[in-house]
Formats: C-alpha cells, structure tokens, sequence
C-alpha cells in the first residue's frame, strides 16, 4: 500500500456558493458557430426556460475581455464549451475557458464541452488549427500562453460531446436534457454529494442514445464493486423515468429465485402490491404480454448470474424505445446476453476523490497539517467512492495521532464495509478462480502476465481459464502486460488469507510479509498449512541497517522447513540469512533464492520441482528432478562444471548465463529433447560445445560473450526449431555447413565475431532469417552476392566490418527494414539499387570516411524516417532528398565537406530532428526553412553560420533543442531564433550578452546554456526570462557577479562550475504560491573566489523564503562558518556496490526545537558540510534525513571536469520535511526536542566535517 505524500494545496474548502444568476454560459468562437450550433442550442435552452447567457458582441480581437463577461462566467452554473477550429485564435475566448477552469476547481461550476467539426486531441496537445493560433499568441502575449495551454487541456480531459461522432441535432438534445434535469429540485437531491458523477452520466447518457426512438437498447454498467454503479444506475433512472410509459428498479442481488424476480417486475410496472400469479409460466406469460407494447426503462442492479436474467427479460418483449440498464460486476454475463452497450464505471478522478473525502473527513476546511496523511490515503483508495466514502466518515472529528494509526492500521485490517462489498465478488467464484486470486493478491500482484501464468500452472491452477474470469469480474486487469489488482481488492485478498489464523502466521496458507515470515522460521511455527512463501528482501534489509551501518542478517531455525509438508512455492530476495536451512519440503514445485549463500541446496527430494531459479548464487553443482523443467544458475560463479543431465529428462530451460567459471558441459545435455532455451552467455571459460546434440526442439541457443568457443558443431543443423542463433563475441572463424538447415531460423547474430572472415553462400537459403547482425566483424569484408535471396530479411547490421561495397542483389531485399554500415573504414560505394528498398526505414553510415556520392534517386525511399551520414566525405545532398517525406531524423555531424543543404530540404514536413553538428564548412541555411513543420531538434554547434534566416521564427514547432555551439552569432540572430525548451549558446566567444536577450522567444519553461563564453556579467533583462528553470554558465572564466540580476520565479538551478573570477551570488527567487518548484540550487565548484565574499550567505539562508523554498548552495571552503553548529560525526560505514561503486555513509544526530522547547516559530535548518574530493573524475553526493523512519533526499554531482579542492556544501531544509510529531514520543528528549538523524551518502567524496543553524 502506497501512503507516501506529495505537493497538495494549502487548504481546500468544501463549502461553495450555490447563488447562480445565470443557468448557462455560452462559451463559442462567433465566427464559427453563431448561426448553427450556438443558435441552435441557445434556442433548445430557452424553450426549456434555461437562462442562458450569450455574447452576441462581436469579439474584437486585441482588445481586452469585458468585465461583464468574467461576471457572467462567475454568477452561471453551467459553463458549455463550443470548442470550434478557430475559438484558439480569439484571445476573449482563451480568458473566457481560463475563468471557467478557475469556476469549476473554486465554485463547482459545470462544464460541458462539444468538440464541434476539431478532435479532442488537437484540444489538447494544441496542434492544427490550435498550433497556428498559438504561433500567433506566442509573440503578442507570451506572459499568457502557458494559462491559455493548461485550461484548453484540462478541457479536452473532460468527458464531452463530439459531434463527428453524434448529429448536432442529438448533442444538443442531449445537453439540454442533462441540464434541464440538473437544475430541477429532484436533481439536486439525488446528486447532492455524488462528486464526478456528471462525466459519468454524460458518458452513460451516450449509451442510452435516447434519441433512437425505434430501437430497443439494453446497456451494460460494469465495475468493481464499490465503485458506485448501483448509485450511477438510480442517478439515470431517477433523471429520465418521465420519458417512458412503465419504468422499474429491481435490486436483483436480493431477489432469491426467479419468481420472486418476475412478481416484483409485474407489482412495479402495474403499481399493484397483492397479485393473483401461480407459477413462473404464468408471470413469464403476463411479463411478455405487458410489456411488449410499452415504452419501458428497466433496471436490474447488481446482477450476478446469467440464467435467470435470460428468463426474466429477452429482447423482444419490450416495446420501441425502451432501455434496459444491467449492472454487475461480471463482464462475461454482459458478453453472454448480447448487451448493445457496456459502459465502465470509470475510479473519480483526483479532484473528485479529494471533494468526496474531504466532505466525509472535514466539517468546511481541511486543515494544513492534515493534508499530508489525506494525500497519503488518496493514493491508497485510488478513487474507489465507497472506500472515500466510510473512511472519511470514519476519521471525521479524529485526531492526527488517530489518523496515522488508521492508516497504519489499513495495512493489515482493511475496512470492513469496503470488505465486505468486495469480497460478494470474491464468495461467487469457483474454489480454483478463489485459489488464483489469493496467489495474485499475496504473491504475484503488479507481475509479468506470462511469468505468473507459468508459476501458477506450476502450483496446479488453471490461469488460461482463471485469470479470464478474474478480469470479467472485475478482479483483475492487465496493464502494459503486468497484473493489475487495485490495491482494496488486493488488501482484501490477504484478508482473507490472514483470517485463516489471525494470531499464528505459520497456519495460513501464504506469507509474503517479512515481519510475519521472520518470527515463523526463528521460532519454527510453520505448519502444513503453508503452500506458499514469498520472502522479499527490500523492507527487511532497509529495515535492517542499525545505527553502525551493518545489516542485521536474520538468524533462523535450521529445521524451520521441516513442519511445512506443503510447501510448494519458495521464493527468497535479498535476504542473506546467518544459515541455510537444514531441509527443504519434498513438496516443493517452484524454488527461487537469490544469492543463495551455499554450495549446494538443503537435504530434500526434488521430485516434484519444476523450476529451480538460483541467480547469484554459491551453487557448484547441480542435481537431477524427474519434472524439472527450468533450471536458472545464472551469474553462479562458483559453478565450474555442469552436472549429468540425465536426471532431468523434461528440462526446457537452462540458464547458465554469467557463470564465468564453467568450462565444461556433460555430453548428456545433448540428450535433452525438450530443451527450448539454453543460455550460456557469458561463460567465459566454456570452450566446446557436445559433439553430438539432439535439441529437436531448441529454439533459442545463446553464446554471446563466450569468447573461447572456436567452433559450432555440423550437429547445429539438427535443431530444426531453432528461431535464434546468439554467437555475439564468439572465436568461431566460420558457420558450419549444416546452419543451411535451419529453415526456421528469425536471428542470427555474429556481433563481434573478430576472427570471422565470410559467411558461406548457403546462408542464403534462410528463408525465415529476419535479422542478420555482423558489426564488429573486424575481418568480414564480402558479403553473399546471392544475399537478396533472403527476401525475409528486415535488419542488416554490418558497422565496423571491412566491407567496401554491397552486392548488387540487395534490391531484392524488399522486406529490409534497417541497413547499419557505420564505422566501416573501407565503405566506399552505395549502389543506386539500394533505392529500389521500399521498406526501408533506418540507414546509418555514419563515421564511413571513404564515401563521398550518395545515390541520386536517394528520394525513392518513401518509409525512409531516419537517414545518419555523420562523418562521411559528403559534399553534397541530392535534390531529391527532398522527397523523403516520411524523414524523421536526419544526422549530418562532422560532414566536414558539406558546403550547403539544397532547398529541397525544406519539404520534409516530418522531420523532427536535424543535426549539423561540425559541419564547418556550412555557412548559411536555406530561406524557407519554417516549411518543415515538424522541426523540434536543431544543432548547428561548430558550423560557419552566422545569421539565420528571418523564416526560422516561424517554425510552427516549439523546438525542444537548439543548439548553436561554437556559432558566432550577430546579435539579430540571437533575437530571431525559433522558440525552444533547451537553448545551447555555449561557447559562442560570446564577450556581452545583448541587451535585447529578453525578446528571445522562449516556451512556458526553458533551459538556457551560456557555457564557456566571455561575458563579465548578464543584463538585468535576464529577469524578464519568466519560463527559464536551469542556467548553465559553467567555463564562463570572466564572469564577475551575479548579484545585479533578478532571478526569474521559476529557476530551480544555476551552475557556475569553474568560473574562475566569479565574486558574489544572487539570493536566489522567491518562492511560487502554486508550488511548482520548491528548491532553488546554485552550483560552484571550483569557483574560489567566491570564499573571499563569503559574508553574504548568511543572509540568503536566513530570507523569510526558507519556509518554503529548500536552497542549495555548493561553494569552495573548508572550515565550517561560525555562524552554524560544528556536530560531530557519530558513524561511519560503507553502503553496497551500486553502479556507482561502493559509497561512504555518515552520519550526526541532531536537535531540532519542539512544541515544548520554547522555540515554535523557526521554519527550518540550514545544513553545512565539509565535502573533501578525492581523485576521480566524476563526483556525487546524496544527503538523506531521518527522523522516526521518514527520510527525505538530495542529490549533486559535478560534469564539468575534477573538483579541485575541498568545498562546502549548504542547504536549507524546510521544517516541514521533517514531519515532526506534535506529541511527546521516543524522539523527543525532556527538554521538548526532537532527536534528529541525518545520513550523507556520497560517491567521490570524503564527508570531513558538519554543522547547522536553526532559522
């Protein structure tokens, strides 16, 4: 269960206005819409007396909103959007959608969009007509845009009409029906507290498709249980059971048999309680009789099986126009009975749920320190209304010591009502859906499907059937190919698997939690009961580390296993326990221990083992298992020979990848008819392969990286399923004869193969080989003249070989999708066949110095999206490269020959990256270069260019990276640059920064770089950069100060690594009220002037801004200044290996003031640290606090070469980070303070010496 926190607002207030002048608010582009969809809903409304304010102004553009407008917008209830394709272009529109954003998240507006003749899509992302708008406001009202940006999303997010997809003629019926039903009184008591549900109903009223007055519709409300379908269903009925003839609600799931069901249909539809009906036949007879000439609404809430509804209701009874609703939980009962429509209810959105909880939790305001633990159990709930619902009731007037125990307590006790709703879908599954349910719940939740499947099959379960079952009721769903269970049904699941024995974790039937495992197999409580144990290493290693740094490693009973008969899944990760166990069950079927500390397993009978995972360990030897059928060893590098396989007649997967001392295999492994998958990457000391094989079924054999194999056996061409052939790094000098039989073959990689010298001709008889991958075969230089045979081939890779030329058979290859020659040395010739590829989608020939002529005819290539021809001799680009217009990337870097791009480069419309990078000898760029209108990455770093073409700033694409490094630029062209988010003007010998700067078009949030130029200072105007986040003015060696600039609100980070002569330092911006960036950054290593001007940092930390903005401030220095604290250092130790290599931990023990020490009005702590670099070339830094368990991160690190010298490392940290209990516990001491642990990771560094300061 996730309870961690996040940003969230300062307060929120669930109490609005409900005093409305208006019912509606017209929102609409005049010349759009004013004489057909406007006209037309304006008219709908009124006739249903619906006050409805329209503009019937004509907007004149330019010119500021009317207040009367902005008060309109306030004083209406609804708000419907007529989203058209120019309402961007109308800035009165964009401030009118601003104000109605504001009024939904303030006041509870309404509001309905219709996406009228433009697609949701180009709403959102602001493209089409959207984007051409935009360009436009970009340069008259930069300041606004970002706004304008945020509210067009957040209403394309909101469920609305579209009216390609339905008539405008039943969109506006639609709406005004939902309206009308809205602001009657009815309405407002049935919705009163139902947060979300108008995008539910908008949805559902789509399905309803009421307009179809001759079609008789049966529609489907499907979810979860306590996701509110029962109360969604009434909502509907309640809204429109005026428009029919006969109207019933049936709560089926309290009906006991069918009788019951159909008497209570009959009582409804005729409004009579005593009814004379004998039997079934009777009441199914009068049912048909009664209906079939009615306009009927019929709802069956809460429907669990499928044979009585089909007797119950069929299709033709009913009467034109009539609608039957249906929810249930399972799908497959929607899918049996032919459901015209299935609507899912969809969890409340975040706002949604925050509204509902916060009605439940808090009389009218949520109080600031409780929106931590409210976030907390947001997240938990995940948007399930009825859980929001009980839990916020439950915790409402509660204390913040009762509510940290509430959440505490969900971990292990989930709420019993939200339980019991859930656990109705549980009760009606079969015993064998039951038992996968629990095993996904407790063990596999959030997992690879296929993996799952495969363990679950081993434990005798049915999945292909059973996980089926699971996601039609609602139970399961599959994301990204993982199992998703919502975190209340997965509470709920180990639940019921702790209620098997409340007190005694070693009765039940799973364990998954380490603080449940441990006391089991220290004390040896396990019974027969537990078939499955899932010991996972995170939370117990994490919780392990004492004070001393050392990781406590649990010490258990050696016979802890003996009791556990049953057993059948162990699995062990990450923990590293003082002893093996003695014995392990008989009955194990899956066993997985990384790390495994031994040199063979426990004493036990493997016979009904059928996957055996032991990555990591210590193993030397392995064993026999009549049903295994996956043995994975892989990185055991103890492992030195591989046992006699004939013990384990039905393996299918061998694992041996990484153990780098095997040198040899017993030749019974040939044996192996079932074998599928042998991995012996990376074993490097292996050196044959067994004589003699009969792998009739592998499909995968990989020896990448074993770089003491000389030869394939002739055997190879036996292993007639063989799909991939993995000889990467392998001293073979050639491929056996017999791989012409390998008929099946899809891959076939020889990467790095350095002794290969040619492929035999006969390889060319693969008919199935899809990907041919060669680079690195320094020696190879020919290819098969006959390589077009292989017709089935997409990916050619031969970079880094000693090919000059291709075979002129390549045109056949119609199916090649990727063709790789880069670094081939000796390259000299494509031949103009090569364009007859229509498939063909990637080309790489970058860093080939010997080709100069690329094919005229390169144009032909119409799939062509990416095109590298960095480092070639080029001089010239075909004009028809111009006819490429499915181009995406185009990668010129260090054509030190090319003089010019021809014009024609213009017309690719796709192409979104372009780099020139090097190419020296370009001096200009062509005039109509706004044309490629899909241009966001362009580098020209180290090109002759010096003015850019009036056209560039009007690419319509916001670039994401322009780079002119190395560019000398003329001012103008600094001010006429497209609009980018990552602008590179580094060393550009720039000696002043025009003072025009701020009239660079830049987006809402940008990244500016100015490294290794010459200025001495920047101009004020710098400030008006409103977007800009980090500044990057590193190198830059005559750079005096910072401090005459304003820095702009929104910049999180400034490196001024190595600028040499730099003296003093900005303070820093204030912070943002909406929370956006909260920390504030300036990195200085190496700056050593700055330690003469040191004076000034005491009042940048003591500024009333470190109340809410942490800053960070790494300067040259090492002695602790005097105005800190000197603590000592209590700890130190060494942390694991990570990519990084091993790290220094220290740590102190601080005290911070608490509610009784006298001191309640600091806002925080500034940190100081000594940091000494030690001779590397990169350094890293991590600072961690604790307190109570709760930590919080930073992170620093140095690229702009060595840290030379020791350097003092400030930061500030807010008071709230330290979520500090109000109430007296074990870390407050008698003087009423906090006793506070902070933790410095570092990498590269030595941590010398600390100190704080309370402010």
């Amino acid at each position: 269960m996730a309870l961690s926190s996040s940003s969230f607002p300062s307060s929120f207030s669930i109490s609005s206005t409900n005093q409305w002048k208006y019912d509606v608010f017209l929102s609409f582009r005049g010349e759009d819409t004013r004489n057909t969809a406007v006209d037309f809903l304006n008219y709908a409304l009124e006739r249903r007396d619906i006050y409805t304010f329209k503009d019937d102004e004509k907007l004149e553009k330019g010119k500021t909103i009317k207040p009367e407008l902005l008060k309109a917008i306030e004083e209406s209830r609804f708000a419907v959007v007529i989203l058209s394709e120019n309402y961007a272009s109308s800035t009165w529109c964009l401030e009118e959608l601003v104000k109605i954003i504001d009024c939904k998240k303030e006041k509870g507006m309404t509001v309905l969009p219709i996406f009228y003749n433009v697609n949701p899509s180009d709403v959102r992302k602001q493209t089409e007509t959207f984007a051409n708008a935009f360009d436009k406001h970009e340069k008259q009202f930069k300041e606004k845009v970002g706004t304008w940006r945020d509210a067009l999303n957040h209403v394309a997010g909101i469920v609305g009409y579209h009216v390609e997809n339905s008539p405008l003629s039943k969109v506006v019926e639609s709406i005004v029906r939902l309206i009308s039903h809205k602001l009657s009184f009815e309405f407002s008591e049935i919705t009163e507290g139902l947060f979300g549900i108008d995008s539910q109903l908008v949805g559902l009223e789509s399905c309803l498709a009421l307009w179809l007055k001759d079609d008789v519709r049966f529609i489907g409300i499907w979810a979860m249980g306590g996701m509110g379908k029962s109360t969604l269903a009434g909502v509907v009925y309640k809204m429109i059971s005026k428009e029919f003839e006969a109207c019933c609600f049936i709560d089926y799931g309290r009906e006991e048999d069918l009788f019951s069901l159909q008497k209570n249909l009959i009582s409804q539809i005729l409004k009579e309680i005593n009814l004379n009906i004998q039997n079934k036949l009777d009441a199914e007879h009068m049912i048909k009789k009664m209906l079939s000439r009615k306009k009927v609404l019929l709802v069956l809430d809460d429907v669990d099986e499928s044979d009585k509804l089909k007797k119950l209701v069929k299709r033709d009874w009913f009467g034109l126009g009539s609608r039957i609703i249906i929810t249930t939980r399972d799908m497959k009962l929607l899918k049996e009975f032919s459901i015209n429509e299935i609507f899912e209810v969809k969890a409340l959105n975040y706002d949604d749920a925050r509204c509902l909880f916060f009605s439940k939790a808090f009389e009218k305001h949520a109080p600031d320190e409780y929106l931590r633990l409210s976030q907390g159990i947001l997240e938990y709930v995940n948007g399930v209304p009825l859980a929001l619902d009980i839990l916020g009731s439950f915790l409402f007037g509660r204390s913040m010591d009762d509510w940290e125990s509430a959440i505490e307590r969900l971990k292990e006790e989930p709420i019993e009502k939200v339980n019991q709703t859930l656990k109705i879908s549980f009760d009606g599954l079969q015993a064998s859906e039951k038992e996968i349910f629990l095993d996904i719940a407790c063990l596999f939740n959030h997992e690879v499907k296929d993996s799952v499947k495969q363990k679950l099959e081993i434990l005798g379960r049915h999945p292909r059937i059973g996980l089926s079952i699971l996601i039609e009721k609602s139970l399961l769903k599959i994301s990204n190919n993982e199992l998703w269970m919502h975190d209340l049904l997965r509470d709920m699941g180990r639940d019921i698997v702790r209620q098997e024995s409340r007190n005694e974790p070693g009765k039940r039937s799973r364990l998954w939690l380490y603080e449940d495992i441990d006391p089991v197999l220290k004390n040896n409580t396990g019974t027969m009961k537990v078939q499955a144990m899932d010991i996972r290493g995170a939370e117990a290693c994490w919780r392990g580390f004492t004070f001393s740094g050392k990781q406590k490693r649990p010490l258990w009973n050696p016979n802890a296993f003996l009791k556990m008969s049953k057993l059948k899944f162990l699995r062990v990760r990450n923990v590293f326990p003082q002893h093996v166990p003695n014995h392990l069950p008989n009955s194990l079927r899956y066993l997985e221990w990384s790390g495994y500390p031994a040199k063979s397993l426990p004493c036990f009978q493997p016979n009904e083992l059928v996957q055996l995972h032991l990555p990591h360990s210590k193993i030397e030897f392995l064993w026999e298992g009549i049903k295994l059928k996956s043995i994975n060893m892989a990185g055991s590098s103890n492992l030195i020979k591989a046992p006699n396989f004939n013990g384990v007649p039905k393996l299918e997967e061998l694992v041996l990848e990484g153990c780098s001392k095997l040198r040899t295999l017993d030749p019974s492994i040939g044996k192996l008819e079932n074998l599928k998958l042998l991995n012996l990457k990376k074993c490097q000391e292996l050196t044959s392969l067994p004589n003699k094989f009969e792998w009739k079924s592998l499909v995968t054999l990989n020896l990448t990286g074993c770089s003491k194999v000389k030869k394939i056996p002739e055997y190879v061409g036996n292993m007639k399923h063989l799909e991939e052939l993995l000889l990467e790094g392998v001293a073979i000098i050639e491929l056996p004869s017999s791989v012409e039989c390998l008929t099946g073959l899809n891959t076939l990689i020889l990467k790095n193969c350095k002794n290969l010298v040619h492929l035999p001709n006969i390889i060319c008889s693969l008919t199935s080989l899809n990907n041919l991958n060669l680079s690195g075969c320094s020696k190879f230089d020919k290819l098969p003249q006959d390589l077009g045979n292989i017709t089935s081939l997409k990916n050619l890779y031969l970079s880094g070989t000693a090919i000059k030329e291709l075979p002129s058979s390549i045109e056949f290859l119609n199916g090649l999708e990727a063709l790789a020659l880069e670094d081939c040395k000796k390259f000299v010739l494509l031949p103009s066949t090569v364009c007859s590829l229509k498939s063909l989608k990637a080309m790489y020939l970058s860093r080939c110095p010997k080709f100069v002529n690329l094919p005229e005819n390169l144009g032909n290539l119409k799939h062509l999206s990416s095109l590298y021809f960095g480092g070639t001799a080029i001089e010239v680009l075909p004009s028809s490269v111009g006819h490429l217009t499915a181009l995406w990337d185009l990668n010129l870097e260090d054509c030190k020959n090319l003089v010019c791009l021809p014009s024609t480069i213009c017309n690719l419309k796709r192409v979104y990256r372009l780099d020139l990078t090097g190419c020296s000898k370009i001096t200009n760029l062509p005039e109509n270069l706004e044309n490629m209108e899909s241009l966001a990455e362009l580098f020209l770093g180290g090109t002759a260019i010096k003015e850019l073409p009036s056209s560039t700033i009007n690419l319509k694409q916001v670039m994401l990276s322009l780079s002119f490094k190395g560019c000398q630029l003329s001012s103008s062209s600094l001010t006429s640059m497209p609009r980018g988010q990552y602008i590179d003007l580094s060393d550009c010998n720039l000696s002043a920064i025009p003072s025009g700067i701020d009239r660079i078009p830049m987006t809402e949030r940008f990244v500016l770089y100015l490294r290794g130029n010459d200025f001495v200072s920047l101009p004020e105007s710098i400030s008006q950069f409103s977007g800009l986040i980090r500044l990057y003015l590193d190198g830059c060696k005559s750079l005096r100060s910072l401090s005459n600039i304003q820095i702009p609100s929104q910049v999180e980070f400034i490196c001024v690594d190595n600028c040499t002569s730099l003296e003093r330092l900005p303070e820093g911006p204030e912070p943002l009220n909406d929370s956006v960036r909260n920390n504030f950054t300036v990195q200085c290593f190496n700056c050593f002037k700055l330690a003469e001007n040191f004076q000034n940092f005491s009042n940048i930390f003591q500024g009333q801004s470190c109340k809410q903005l942490e800053k960070y401030y790494i300067i040259p220095g090492r002695e602790i200044p005097k105005w800190f604290e000197k603590v000592n250092i209590c700890d130190t130790s060494v942390g694991p290996r990570y990519g990084r290599g091993p790290y220094e931990k220290k740590k102190v023990k601080i005290q911070l003031p608490g509610s009784g020490s006298g001191c309640d009005e600091w806002r925080g702590i500034v940190l100081c640290v000594v940091l000494l670099p030690l001779p590397i070339e990169r350094h890293y830094a991590y600072r961690r606090i604790f307190v109570n368990g709760s930590h919080t991160s930073f992170y620093l690190r140095s690229e702009y070469g060595k840290v030379e010298s020791h350097h003092l490392w400030l930061h500030s940290v807010s008071k709230n980070k330290f979520r500090l209990p109000k109430t007296p516990g074990r870390s407050i001491d008698k003087k009423g303070f906090h006793q506070v642990e902070l933790e410095i990771q570092s990498w590269g560094f030595e941590v010398e010496k600390f100190g704080f300061r309370v402010v």
